[in-house]
């Protein structure tokens, strides 16, 4: 159900940057792919016409693409704003690493706790702060391990963010790796 909200959310926000009108929510009973076969792209320029592929399609209105990056935003947080948040001693959120307990031993983020996230449930997240952000993360960008662990740990009523780029995007940063042990 929460997904389909997203695609009516996502379905609004199109229609704004395109200036249709108004989309009609989906019901219940639709599936996602049937949502996402319902949305199409407009033809607003090719490159032939000159304008190139950046301006192909016309840059969505300033008050959407607000909502849009605030609401990417609230969702997600990158490596240097971590570092950044730990060195300065800043509470309130722990990191997560969602890969196995062998890929945490090998290398992962100062204080991050291990959590894979096929194991994530009521009884592993008693581990967690009580209130704490839950920040996600996993090898990289060709990796969903994060997000299936954010997912999870939301729908236990764990408030989170997945770290974008995971612990590949960490390393390749230059930011400090801890080995060993499990948390």
């Amino acid at each position: 159900m929460a997904a389909i909200g997203s695609i009516v959310r996502l379905r609004a926000t199109m229609a704004l940057h395109w200036g249709q009108a108004a989309v009609a929510p989906l019901h219940d009973e639709r599936t996602e792919r049937e949502a996402r076969g319902a949305m199409t792209i407009p033809q607003q320029g090719t490159e032939r016409d000159g304008r190139g592929k950046v301006l192909a399609v016309p840059a969505a209105a300033p008050d959407s693409a607000q909502a849009y990056f605030a609401a990417k935003l609230a969702h997600e947080t990158d490596p240097s704003d971590v570092r950044t948040d730990l060195e300065a001693g800043q509470t309130g959120f722990v990191i997560v690493d969602t890969r196995s307990a062998e890929a945490y031993a090998l290398g992962h983020v100062p204080g991050a706790l291990s959590l894979p996230h096929a194991e994530i449930d009521e009884r592993s997240i008693a581990a967690l702060p009580l209130g704490a952000l839950a920040v996600t993360y996993c090898w990289g960008p060709g990796c969903n391990a994060g997000s299936k662990g954010a997912a999870k740990l939301a729908a236990l009523g764990v408030p989170v963010k997945e770290m974008i780029g995971g612990f590949e995007y960490w390393q390749r940063e230059g930011h400090p790796v801890e080995t060993g042990g499990s948390r």
